[in-house]
């Protein structure tokens, strides 16, 4: 028992002793019941009023001060942080998260040490882009409550979406000491690793999720994805199939699953694995998408664009589909017209994403037509100037309309981007005057 709740009970005594001194006092009246005795009973009580008169002072001030203080709770009477906290919650579950935090400022204003509503203001805080005040609501969070895991583990997603990697790992660092057996904190600090470049640092965390179990499925996905990142492909197809095992039909594992197939050399498997994935959902594009990008990393053109238009039939609007079969179908000469009208189409959508302006301006060059493709490349370059491939396009284009020396530096600065690029070796070929 506290201090304050042993003040609070000690204050109740002496309004228990104005209780008992009335009690005697009309016990006396109803004996006596005479002017005398009224007499003699109205001289007594004036006697005790300053007692009994800064006994009750004594108990509303203690009372006032414990209560208004949040230290001591009186069942029956509602406290007031509650109140904000149950207004709090209604606004979030309506995602009224703007709403939400002014109800939180109030819970924690009236009752400072409320670790709750300080950790769902954090959270609020965060969902309006508030990222400074949400780290010193957790950390209010912390100094209150250190032993709790999730304020530390989220500061730490937060600290690190905020590009802070000291405090982020710091704090995941922290959640891993308070939950060993947890998986995330050890998957965020590979990915805060991983971010920074320090490889060995990122494996390491990575081995040390072995034989953890995630809390979602979502975080499995992510460790896959890190894995694969990593070029750690054995590893996660071990993490695919352990999965699997929780979410046998997820399309998305089963993709993740021939992506780690495919890095190991086992080509057929993950071809077999996509399929499968096509089958158990026959309405979804997602699948067959993967199937295509997995045929066409392989050099299977006229495979890759069967995929790819089985993803358009079941997703007509998607823009990266009809991309995907525009470039592809011009670069490798299947049926340019085709190409021609989906670019088109694109574009009349989106004039100025630049991906969008290479895939009908080189379109468009394969066509014949470079007089009109050049202000189209021209538009890719300067949308993504550090694309290797939209440079590509451009200087073959301006070396065919007779402009040798600015193609002939185009041609440079995309080998110069990247020297393994899909059309490098026509590049080189262009630079040596070999087409």
């Amino acid at each position: 028992m506290s201090l304050k709740t042993m003040l609070l009970l000690g204050s109740l005594l002496p309004l228990l002793a104005l209780l008992i001194d009335l009690y005697m006092a009309r016990k006396y009246f109803a004996a006596v019941h005479d002017i005398k005795g009224w007499e003699a009973t109205r001289n007594w009580l004036n006697d005790r009023r300053p007692v009994l008169g800064g006994a009750a002072v004594i108990y509303l001030v203690v009372t006032g001060v414990l209560l208004y203080t949040n230290e001591v709770r009186i069942p029956g009477l509602r406290h007031e942080s509650d109140q904000y906290l149950k207004s709090a919650g209604n606004y979030l579950k309506a995602k009224k998260y703007k709403e939400a935090v002014l109800e939180l400022r109030n819970a924690v204003k009236a009752n400072p040490e409320d670790t709750e509503a300080y950790l769902l203001l954090a959270r609020s805080l965060t969902q309006i882009g508030q990222g400074r005040d949400a780290v010193e609501s957790y950390r209010k969070v912390i100094s209150i409550d250190g032993a709790r895991y999730e304020p530390h583990l989220e500061l730490s997603r937060l600290a690190f979406a905020m590009r802070e990697s000291a405090l982020a790992v710091a704090e995941a660092a922290e959640a891993a000491k308070l939950q060993p057996d947890k998986a995330e904190p050890h998957l965020l600090l590979s990915q805060i690793h991983d971010a920074a470049g320090k490889d060995d640092l990122s494996r390491q965390e990575c081995r040390a999720i072995a034989g953890k179990e995630f809390a979602a499925l979502e975080f499995r996905k992510q460790f896959i994805n890190l894995l694969l990142k990593q070029r750690s492909f054995a590893e996660a197809l071990q993490a695919t199939e352990a999965g699997r095992n929780i979410a046998p039909n997820d399309i998305s594992l089963k993709i993740k699953q021939a992506d780690a197939l495919a890095g190991l050399g086992r080509h057929a498997d993950a071809e077999a694995t996509l399929l499968a994935a096509t089958l158990s959902d026959p309405v979804s594009s997602v699948p067959w998408s993967a199937l295509a990008h997995h045929r066409m990393d392989r050099g299977e053109y006229v495979g890759a664009l069967r995929g790819f238009e089985e993803a358009l039939k079941r997703a007509p609007d998607d823009d990266l589909i009809m991309n995907n079969i525009a470039t592809l179908t011009a670069e490798h000469g299947f049926d340019l017209a085709r190409a021609a009208s989906l670019a088109s189409r694109l574009y009349m959508k989106h004039p100025r994403s630049a991906t969008v302006a290479d895939t009908l301006g080189w379109t468009l060059f394969l066509q014949g037509k470079a007089d009109l493709a050049l202000p189209l490349l021209k538009q890719g370059v300067a949308g993504i100037p550090g694309n290797p491939l939209h440079r590509y396009h451009l200087g073959a284009s301006l070396m065919k309309v007779g402009k040798q020396g600015a193609g002939r530096k185009e041609l440079a600065e995309a080998l110069r981007i990247s020297g393994t690029f899909d059309g490098a070796a026509r590049a080189r070929a262009l630079l040596r005057g070999e087409v």
